[in-house]
């Protein structure tokens, strides 16, 4: 495992500003780490880094380990202002690794972690922990790990195997609640050692990310999830043959979990994805969600917005026929004249085809550029993509696989045609998120990748 290797290899490096209104660009939080949250975890609204580089030259560190690596998180976990990567393997161990100048050493080794729950590093006070990682056992136990040796406390019982943690203040009284889906399928609130409050009422898909956000813009969090579990009309695409016909909206006020609202699909319409993805509402407050929807017809991109407690389709548009599955990257300004638009991929699982639409979707694709895969059939890795500036030019940008899986591409808008350019070649394909931070504490952005035949590699960027 501790085999190392180092090598320089082809141009890359890391990650930026997220693009706000109109012409400017807004720092709004790092990949990894929700906009309602301090901790970083899996990302679970729009990907777009806030960590800036330069993918024209840098050079890269890379270890062999003996297990395929599943998931990458970056977080400063020992407070020297440098991240480590917090890396989950497939047979559910669980390694702290940390960059040398021309080494990557593991701090420790934790094993018995549920290989589909990622990991979440604290950044605040958090309630019910005073350690900075949390996990889920392979048994459901909810447990923190100390950064220096990885010693667990249990901190609760009867959680998902499947669903991410997520760390927000939704009831906003200064200290970040731990969000999360019980064994039961049902929106749980962890509010101190062994005490969880959990909303009975509402069955969620098991695997749902948590998405927080201020949908309304009244100054107050809420938690967004998948609903209403069916295998009535399934796909398998990620991970299992359940999808959702539901989303819901919850709040937390300190003592009760309230549904605020609930969206409910008419049959046999299903939303085929595992995240909601949360985007400012252009030219106006608050948030949309926006998600991908299939039926026997093909599959369709739904625009969401919550207002007045309500949970209202305003823009929908069908995007393939047949038997297509779509993933819906995120919503962003993107390429060289400043326009926003939804970035998604249409059979983002082989040979696939990024694909730009308005942000009405009053058209169909504006731009498609064929040989993209962001997915891997059968997997719940819906991380595979990031958006932000990665050539240092000014304008968000796309780092994503090739239509292989193999080669790291980036995908850049110029005079209205996507230019790819690779950035990472191997003869493997990726098995990770794309993982991105500042793992050398130089200031500029950093990628983390792993690849199906155990190796890691970072990318420092310049």
């Amino acid at each position: 495992m501790n085999r190392v290797l180092f090598e320089v290899f082809l141009p890359i490096a890391a990650l930026l500003l997220i693009a706000a209104n109109s012409l400017a660009y807004e720092p709004i939080y790092r990949t990894g780490q929700n906009s309602g949250s301090t901790a970083t975890g899996l990302l679970e609204s729009n990907p777009i880094v806030s960590l800036r580089g330069d993918l024209t030259s840098s050079r890269s560190i890379r270890t062999r380990t003996n297990e395929r690596p599943q998931w990458i998180i970056s977080g400063d976990v020992d407070g020297d202002g440098v991240d480590e990567a917090l890396v989950l393997f497939e047979n559910g161990s669980l390694r702290l690794m940390r960059l040398g100048n021309k080494t990557i050493s593991t701090i420790w080794t934790v094993e018995g972690i549920s290989p589909q729950s990622p990991p979440l590093i604290l950044h605040s006070k958090i309630a019910a922990s005073d350690k900075k990682i949390l996990v889920v056992s392979d048994r459901g136990v909810l447990k923190t790990l100390s950064s220096k040796r990885g010693r667990s406390s249990r901190v609760a019982n009867d959680f998902s195997l499947l669903a991410p943690l997520v760390a927000a203040d939704l009831d906003g009284d200064g200290t970040d609640e731990i969000l999360g889906i019980n064994d039961e399928g049902r929106f749980t609130v962890v509010i101190g050692r062994n005490a969880t409050r959990s909303d009975n009422n509402t069955m969620l898909l098991p695997d749902s990310r948590i998405s927080v956000a201020d949908l309304n813009d009244d100054g107050k969090l809420e938690a967004v999830a998948f609903s209403m579990p069916t295998d009535g009309f399934s796909f398998g695409r990620l991970g299992d043959e359940t999808e959702a016909q539901g989303i819901a909206v919850f709040s937390w006020d300190g003592k009760i979990i309230k549904l605020v609202d609930e969206y409910k699909l008419d049959s046999p319409e299903v939303f085929e994805d595992l995240k909601p993805v949360l985007a400012e509402v252009y030219n106006g407050p608050g948030k949309e969600i926006l998600a991908t929807v299939s039926d026997d017809e093909g599959s369709s991109i739904r625009v969401l917005s919550f207002s007045k407690r309500r949970l209202t389709e305003v823009r929908a548009s069908r995007v393939a026929s047949g038997k297509s599955f779509i993933q819906v990257i995120g919503k962003s300004m993107f390429g060289d004249e400043g326009r926003q638009f939804i970035i998604a991929v249409v059979h983002p699982s082989g040979m696939g085809d990024l694909e730009l639409f308005r942000t009405d979707l009053a058209a169909t694709r504006l731009v498609r550029k064929a040989g993209i895969s962001t997915h891997i059939k059968g997997s719940r890795n819906l991380e595979m993509a990031l958006i932000g500036d990665f050539n240092n030019n000014g304008h968000n940008d796309l780092v994503a696989p090739d239509g292989t899986g193999r080669t790291l591409g980036l995908f850049v808008l110029e005079n209205n045609r996507i230019r790819e350019t690779p950035v990472l070649v191997s003869n493997k394909r990726l098995s990770t998120n794309l993982c991105s931070g500042d793992f050398n504490g130089d200031g500029k952005g950093d990628l983390a990748v792993g690849y199906e035949d155990g190796a890691l590699v970072f990318l420092l960027g310049r």
